[in-house]
């Protein structure tokens, strides 16, 4: 009796086991994070777009050529559940907040020199992953439209770099073409200052800095130039100012200080 008694309990043993090793298997283990590619403050790089990934990205040492570079690195917030679209409000707000950085950056201020500020957020895909940087970025903005890569950083750029300034202008009697100049080669514009398009009548706000930059009154004609329609959807509301002359000059027009 004790003999089949031991023999049930080995059997039972025994189905326990087979079953067991029957039973379903352990959930594998999870998936490593995704790594999300965040840009870095003072990176330097070639590529830009408003939804930007780190291919088109295209880093590259401050030190080479290079058309873009990063000056700060946001964090948008948690509440959004998709990355803003450029020209919407959230893309606006963080214009705006870059532009006050940027002068600090650049060591002075950047609406005196040929400069664009540009912004961008991850691609959707990334943002789906948990991206939710913004970048500031700055780039040379010409008046004829060229392409200017610069060879170092511009972080605290203001006073060493006089080729950022735009100084005087040759300006063609007809077309939008417009021609750097030094100011004792021919020209007929040179730059004044910049002021806001919100103001009440720019125009005669730009006049009035003509004639106190030359001691004149009256005498010269103006030029403004607004930003680009991209960057004025985006908020950058920045006038330049330029007086105008009637005729080729090799010298600066800038009154000077009296005595």
């Amino acid at each position: 009796m004790r003999i089949r008694r031991q023999v049930f309990g080995c059997v039972l043993a025994l189905s326990a086991l087979l079953a067991a090793c029957g039973g379903p298997a352990p959930p594998p283990p999870p998936p490593p994070p995704v790594e999300i590619w965040k840009p870095a403050v003072g990176a330097c790089h070639d590529g830009f777009t408003f939804s930007l990934s780190e291919v088109a990205y295209e880093e590259v040492s401050c030190t080479q050529p290079h058309i873009y570079e990063t000056f700060h690195v946001g964090t948008f917030a948690d509440s959004l559940t998709e990355p803003p679209v450029a020209g919407s409000e959230e893309f606006k707000d963080k214009w705006a907040f870059c532009e006050n950085l940027f002068s600090g950056y650049f060591g002075g201020d950047w609406r005196e020199r040929q400069l664009r500020l540009r912004i961008a957020a991850p691609k959707p895909a990334a943002w789906r992953d948990g991206a939710r940087w913004f970048l500031c970025a700055v780039t040379v903005w010409t008046l004829h439209g060229a392409v200017i890569k610069l060879p170092r950083s511009l972080k605290g750029g203001f006073s060493t770099m006089p080729e950022l300034e735009y100084g005087c202008i040759e300006r063609p009697d007809r077309g939008a073409a417009t021609y750097a100049s030094h100011c004792d080669q021919p020209h007929n514009a040179e730059y004044v200052g910049h002021l806001s398009a919100d103001r009440i009548d720019p125009q005669a706000i730009c006049s009035a800095e003509i004639d106190k930059f030359t001691a004149t009154v009256g005498v010269y004609g103006q030029w403004l130039i607004q930003a680009n329609p991209e960057d004025w959807e985006i908020g950058d509301r920045h006038l330049r100012c330029f007086l105008l002359a009637d005729r080729a000059v090799t010298k600066s027009l800038k009154a000077a200080p009296p005595r």
